[in-house]
This record gives C-alpha cells, structure tokens and sequence, in this order.
C-alpha cells in the first residue's frame, strides 16, 4: 500500500473557496474511480504550516 500527500493549487483566478468545492466535487469523483483505491481523505489547509517568525515591538 501506498501512502501519498502532496499540496495543490487552483489557477490564480479562482478563489480558495471555488477550488475545495471543485477539489471536493468534480475532482474527488474522478479520483474515486482509481483501481484499487482504498480511502480519499482530503484536509483543507487555511494557515501557514509552519509557524510564523516573531518580530519584536518597536
């Protein structure tokens, strides 16, 4: 079994909205069909992943 995790991005022109209602609309119907495909499992992400640098007060 594989495992796979990447990021994605719609075209600049579309809101973040409109990309995970397609994301998971249209696109997670296609890949439903996978042979073989034991789970879809899709996480929105809606803040930097890493922690954000500090800047001291002036």
């Amino acid at each position: 079994m594989y495992d796979l995790v990447l990021l994605a991005s719609g075209p600049p022109e579309w809101s973040h909205e409109r990309f995970i209602t397609w994301w998971r609309g249209e696109h997670a119907d296609l890949t439903r069909l996978l042979p073989g495909l034991r789970r879809w499992r899709h996480v929105a992400i809606d803040r930097a992943l890493e922690p954000q640098p500090v800047r001291p007060s002036r």
